[in-house]
């Protein structure tokens, strides 16, 4: 297998960051959200998530998306780089209205946090919960007619917590596991298609030669069909396997020079793992943090 391979998962995410990046430009939508400076009210750093699916609802963010009430229009949007991915489309927390189409406020706690819900006139965008430092700065500014009577008082004034709770640390968790786990779903869907159409052989471990496997660095599996030899590097490195060391391959039909050896799938599970751990540690990471300080 060629080195690059290895590098497969980075690539995803430089390519879904790039046209995330497109796609908002083409929107009109900025990179890097500001907080207006005539805005009537205005806070970053905020929490929330949307109430649309049970997805956007476990998800949600964590300190990172930035609330503001600006010449009659509510604006919720994620901070750089949590906009980016594609993640405010998915998770539903990219929101630009008129004010007038907010047809409740509604003060509500958990057992994690005290939130506002916000929901919207008939064809708006689903209900949302953000949790803000001062409420009653944000009724000032969206307008006390839209309040309704919940389990608790509008906060006023609330210290914000320090706002130095892993932002970048999440957001590459969060794009990384995104784009391992992608790579790793297409790596066994190709593992399955090599198993399903594919022919079983055993191969021999021998050295790479740079002529002929245009490399010097990963192990090099040989296997004959037909009387013709054939070579596939292997995803382990000098070092990892001894030469004259048998493992089984799958080799197509139609073109025997295209090999897959059985241990590539323990490599993509391993990168569905870190990848489903990587996005576990971002959804709920900023959860624990804010319990532990």
């Amino acid at each position: 297998m060629p080195q690059w391979i290895f590098f497969t998962p980075f690539l995803w995410i430089l390519g879904f960051v790039v046209v995330s990046i497109w796609y908002r430009r083409s929107k009109g939508e900025p990179i890097f959200p500001r907080l207006p400076d005539d805005a009537e009210f205005g806070e970053k750093g905020c929490s929330g998530r949307s109430l649309k699916s049970p997805l956007s609802k476990i998800g949600g963010a964590s300190r990172c998306i930035l609330v503001a009430v600006r010449k009659g229009k509510l604006i919720i949007t994620p901070q750089f780089p949590f906009n980016l991915m594609f993640l405010p489309e998915i998770y539903g927390l990219d929101i630009k209205v008129p004010v007038g189409a907010v047809a409740s406020v509604k003060p509500v706690s958990s057992l994690f946090q005290k939130a506002l819900r916000i929901e919207f006139t008939r064809g708006g965008p689903a209900p949302v919960e953000v949790v803000l430092h001062d409420e009653k700065a944000f009724e000032r500014a969206i307008g006390s007619r839209v309040t309704v009577p919940g389990d608790r008082e509008l906060k006023e004034n609330a210290s914000p917590r320090k706002n130095r709770t892993f932002l970048f640390a999440r957001a590459f968790f969060a794009i990384w596991g995104a784009g391992a786990l992608f790579a790793a779903i297409t790596g066994l869907q190709d593992d399955q298609r090599f198993r399903r159409d594919g022919i079983a052989t055993m191969a021999t471990y021998v050295n790479p030669e740079q002529s002929l496997d245009h490399q010097s660095k990963m192990g090099v599996l040989q296997y004959e069909v037909d009387g013709v030899v054939y070579r596939v590097n292997s995803i382990y490195g000098n070092g990892l396997f001894e030469v004259g060391e048998q493992e089984k391959v799958y080799y197509l039909r139609s073109n025997p020079q295209e090999a897959r050896q059985v241990s590539y799938s323990n490599f993509n599970m391993l990168w569905l793992v870190l990848g489903a751990i990587g996005l576990s540690v971002s959804i709920f990471g900023g959860m624990v943090a804010k319990r532990i300080w």
